[in-house]
Order: C-alpha cells, then structure tokens, then sequence
C-alpha cells in the first residue's frame, strides 16, 4: 500500500534563486505536462546534462528566479504536492494533514484528474470516521461519490467501515436524478472541465449527477486559469461562470514552454517574460525540453526527437525541444543544436588564449609566440589546438630578410586536467613549416585570477627530425 504524499511546503517567503552559473550562455529548462508529474524524466535528463556539463534547470527553479518570484515557486510546489496523492493509505496521515492538503487542493487552478480529490474525500472521511465525526464523513463520502459517477469498482482499500458507508450510500442514490450545468465566461476561448474531464467551451451545458463537482477552466496558453466547487441541487438548471484572471504569468509560462516543444508558439506575453528573465542572466538562448518515453511519444503523434538519450537504468528517452531566440525575443522552432548547447552552455568548452616564451630546436634558441584554442570534450579532457610563430634570432637560409628568421608552427593534441583550473598535461604533434615534423609532451599549472581569465606557466619537451625541442613558456587565457 502506498503512502498517500500530502505533505504541502510552506514556500511564501521564498527568495529568488539565482540558478544560472556565471558566464553560461544557453540553459536547459525542463517542462513537465504530466498531471502526476515528471520525476523520472527530469531524473534521467538531469544525468544526461551533468554527463555532458550542461546547466539543466527544472522549471521550478526558473519560476522561483523569474516571473512572480517566490510567490510562483510557492504555487508551484503546492501544486506538486497536491499530485502526488496515488492511494489511499489508512495508516497515515492524521486529520489536520489531510484538511491542509484538502484547502491546498481548493486553491490550485489546475485541471487535475478526478481521481487526486477522489481519494482526498474518502481518505477524509476515514480520518473523520476515525474520529467520531459520521456526519462530516457522510458529506466527503457523499462528495465523492458524485464527482466520481457513485463508481463501485476499483475502489481503493477502505477499512471496513468505510466500505460499508459508500456502498450504502451508492445503494440509496438509485435511481439517480441529474441536474443540468450550465458554465459560463467573460473570457473566449474557455475551455471547461467538471471533475478532470474536458465538457466543451464556454458557455457550455451539461448533465451531471446531483451532489458536489470540482470544476475548472482553461484558455489558450495558459494552464488553467480558474478553479471551483458546486454542489448540485437534484433536478433543475444550475449556473455558474468561471472567474478568470486577466493574467496568471507562472501558469501561463509553464504551459507556453510545454506547447513550444509540440511546435505550438503559444503566449507571447509568457515568452517576454521568460526572455526578460534570461536578458538579466546575460543568457543567449534557452533550450526547452519535454522528456517523455518512446511509447508516449508515438501515441502522443509527436515528431522525430531532437535526442534520444539513455538513462542510468538504460531505459530510453525521447527529448522534444524548442528554442528561445533572447537576443529576438521569440520561440523558434530550431536552435544550435545538442552539440553547440555544450559550448555555449559551459565557457569552458571553448577558451581561446597565447603562450609567449623561450624555445629551442635543432640547437637554435627561438622566442616562441603562440595561438591556441582550447576545446573541452570532457571535464577532464580538452583538445588543444596551437598556431604559432617562432622567431630566431639567426636565418635558415643564404638571405638576410627577416621572413627567413620565422617558423610557423601548428600544433595538434590533447590535455589532460580539471577545467576549472590546476596541474595539467599533454601530448601533441607538432607540423613546424618549413622545417620539421615531430612531436612533444607539455606540462604546466594554471590559475584563474579571475572567474573570466586564466594564466600559467607551462614547460614542455620533444623531439623533431631535426633534433629535439623543448622551452617554457607564459600564458594567458580567456574564457568563452
């Protein structure tokens, strides 16, 4: 028997939270449009990006830093807890627990299966059983009876006393009389829900069975802006209109990221928003991502994948993504890339930088002067690519012009250290135009002054065709 979660955080007077390292360039944001939430996926995604040295951000985190600030993340984590209830446990939790969660569930504007406040009725009522209440138990067992249709099967596991109270009260609900709803609203389109199931758009009519309902709305680009209660007399024609915000911008940006990975460019209100929030963070771009398991993504019709990534239980994971331009302000369909997100995403992918100091060859002393570019394929390892110029203080050949002092050297290989910094090594192979082949083995240390700069010192020894190499040399760095 699961343990019912209802445990709702009290997140009020939450502070923003800065979530993008300095210097990034491109984050990932994962959008979640489960009703019982994302948990797998987001955990499978999250390992994908820290093996590739991503900065991955749940959306929680950017409702918390971004629009409405913690007052969203408090919404949000309400809401998270409220969809976590999967069945009915008779162990635990105690009254108070269920009526907080109870009153939590009342205020989330969010269309939600029959089945969460289903079984936060009936696990009331046993609570109140339990504690002498039989009237408040016959009103939640009444309740969700009617939003529930007064179902017999599959009914969670009830003590026996709870048991015998629905199914007396079902008994007495035959023949069952409806009554007809009518919903309106101020707002077009509205699409209504009555207990989790679309009815239409407003204004809509429809037959229910008498006795409570949870009712809510949505509009285009939002995801859901309304959320009530009735309960319905037996007979007769009821009327309600659904009170829509004018504005709603954590909701509306959850579900304008979640229809940007279908291809669906939803909310323009919601996007400004969220490039507002990406422009402070110096941020480029912002890669959205749905993640969702290969069978949903064919029954769900959607289009090939950006990615499919594996898990560290090796399941499978097809990763559907849209792309916001910030420096245009718009969603696009297509962006850099998988590839290009690691450069842009981690400055030290790519560090552009020179070395300067003394070198021999073949005898002659040389002042070495070099380009490299520094591509990082793994935290640990880095392709280090270098054009140089090699000035010698005598000529290689039977004229006097300065040219003929030069040799340009390019350089090609790999190191080996941790990016942030520190003790390095390597080895590369060395085309020295138009003088030598070789190659040679470079150690050295870096520091980094500033959280922009590097500088060090490097030493490196080898061998050419014409003799051996070797020197020490400065270097200063600049980070992506």
């Amino acid at each position: 028997m699961l343990t019912a979660l209802l445990v709702l955080v009290a997140a009020a007077g939450a502070q923003a939270v800065e979530a993008v390292p300095p210097h990034v360039k491109a984050v990932t944001v994962h959008a979640c449009d489960r009703p019982r939430g994302c948990a797998d996926a987001e955990a499978a995604y999250a390992a994908h990006a820290a093996e590739h040295g991503l900065p991955f951000l749940s959306l929680d985190e950017v409702l918390a830093a971004g629009p409405e600030g913690g007052e969203a993340r408090a919404l949000w984590e309400e809401a998270w807890g409220a969809v976590q209830v999967e069945e009915l446990d008779l162990g635990d939790p105690a009254l108070a627990e269920v009526e907080a969660a109870w009153e939590a569930l009342g205020r989330l504007p969010l269309s939600m299966p029959a089945e969460i406040p289903w079984t936060l009725l009936l696990l009331r009522a046993d609570r109140r059983l339990a504690a002498g209440d039989q009237v408040g138990a016959r009103a939640d067992v009444a309740a969700a009876g009617s939003s529930s249709g007064w179902r017999v099967h599959d009914l969670p596991p009830l003590t026996e006393e709870l048991r015998a109270l629905y199914l007396e009260a079902a008994d007495a609900r035959s023949p069952r009389r409806k009554t007809t709803l009518r919903v309106a609203s101020a707002v077009a389109p509205t699409t209504v829900f009555v207990d989790g199931v679309p009815v239409g758009l407003a204004p809509v009519e429809v037959e229910l069975l008498a006795g409570w309902h949870r009712l809510s709305a949505e509009r285009p680009g939002r995801a859901a802006a309304w959320v009530g209660t009735v309960d319905l007399p037996e007979g007769g024609v009821f009327q309600t209109e659904a009170e829509l915000a004018p504005e709603d911008a954590s909701q509306a940006l959850r579900s304008t990221l979640v229809a940007g990975t279908r291809g669906r460019f939803t909310d323009p209100v919601a996007i400004e928003l969220l490039v507002d929030w990406a422009r402070e963070r110096g941020l480029r771009w912002v890669r959205v991502v749905r993640v969702i398991r290969p069978d949903d993504s064919a029954r769900e019709g959607d289009v090939v994948p950006e990615e499919v990534i594996e898990a560290p239980d090796r399941s499978t994971w097809h990763v559907h993504a849209a792309w916001i331009d910030v420096a245009r302000g718009r969603y696009v369909s297509r962006g850099p890339g998988p590839g290009s997100m690691e450069v842009l995403a981690d400055p030290e992918r790519v560090r552009i930088g020179g070395h300067i100091g003394p070198e021999g060859l073949g005898g002659r002393m040389h002042a070495s002067l070099e380009a490299v570019v520094l591509a990082r394929v793994h935290p640990w390892v880095a392709l280090d690519v270098r054009v140089g110029l090699l000035h010698s203080g005598q000529t290689y050949y039977l004229y006097e012009n300065w040219s003929d002092e030069n040799l340009y050297a390019v350089r090609l290989g790999a190191r080996a250290g941790r990016s942030g910094g520190g003790p390095y090594g390597g080895l590369q192979g060395d085309v020295i135009i138009p003088y030598a082949l070789g190659g040679h083995a470079f150690a050295g240390w870096e520091l980094a002054p500033t959280s922009r700069w590097r500088v060090g010192l490097e030493g490196r020894v080898g061998a050419t065709d014409v003799g051996v190499q070797g020197g020490v040399q400065l270097s200063l760095a600049r980070r992506n």
